[in-house]
C-alpha cells in the first residue's frame, strides 16, 4: 500500500486574543494518498482556512499550531524553518484561495505574474521564462491568449461560480504541485446553493 503524501494527526491551532484563546482547529486528523481527493467541509469559521494555512506554515500573526503533526512526504513540517517551507510552498503544496483573482497584482500583466512564479520556484531561467510562460498557459485555453492582460480584464472573462479558481490553474500547473489546497471550490459551491 502507498504511503500517505500528506498525513495530519491531531492538528490543533489556537489564536490568543484580548478576549481569550480562540481554538480555531481542535484535533483534526486526515491522510491523503497520492492521487486522492479530500473534501473538507464546514460552516464559516469552522477552521477550514486555518487548517490550510497551518499546512503551509502561513498562519497569520498570533496563530500557532499548538499540537499535532503535519507529515508531508514523510517529513513533519510543523515548525519547519522558513527555508524548508519555501521549498514546499508553491512547488509541492499549493493553495487556491477563495478569490484567487484578488491575489493577483492589479497593475502587473497576468503573464508576468506567471513568469514570476516560474522563476521563484526554479522552473524557468531568465533566459527561457517567456517560452515557459507560453508552454504553461497552452494547457489552459482561457488564458493562453490573455497573458498580456491585466487581472481586471481577466476578471470580466471569468464569471461562472468557481470560475475564478481557473485563474490559479496556470500557476498551479507551472509548479508541478503534488498537493493542492482549494478554498475556491467550497466558496463556489456555497454561492450556488445560497
Amino acid at each position: 500500500m502507498a504511503e500517505p503524501l500528506l498525513e495530519v494527526k491531531n492538528l490543533t491551532v489556537h489564536f490568543p486574543t484580548d478576549d481569550g484563546l480562540v481554538k480555531a482547529v481542535d484535533g483534526v486528523s486526515f491522510s491523503l494518498l497520492p492521487g486522492e481527493t479530500l473534501g473538507v467541509v464546514g460552516e464559516s469559521g469552522s477552521g477550514k482556512s486555518a487548517s490550510s494555512m497551518a499546512l503551509l506554515g502561513l498562519l497569520p500573526g498570533n496563530g500557532r499550531v499548538t499540537n499535532g503533526t503535519i507529515m508531508f512526504e514523510g517529513q513533519n513540517i510543523v515548525g519547519a524553518p522558513e527555508s524548508i517551507m519555501r521549498t514546499i510552498r508553491g512547488r509541492s503544496i499549493g493553495l487556491v484561495p477563495q478569490d484567487p483573482m484578488s491575489n493577483l497584482n492589479p497593475v502587473a500583466k497576468f503573464g508576468a505574474q506567471v513568469a514570476e512564479t516560474l522563476l521563484a520556484h526554479g522552473l524557468a531561467t531568465r533566459r527561457d521564462v517567456d517560452k515557459r510562460v507560453i508552454e504553461t498557459l497552452e494547457g489552459s485555453p482561457l488564458f493562453a491568449k490573455q497573458s498580456g492582460m491585466h487581472p481586471a480584464e481577466l476578471r470580466n472573462m471569468v464569471t461562472s461560480p468557481g470560475g475564478t479558481s481557473a485563474a490559479a490553474l496556470p500557476e498551479l500547473e507551472s509548479g508541478r504541485l503534488r498537493t493542492v489546497l482549494s478554498e475556491a471550490v467550497w466558496a463556489a459551491y456555497r454561492r450556488t446553493v445560497e
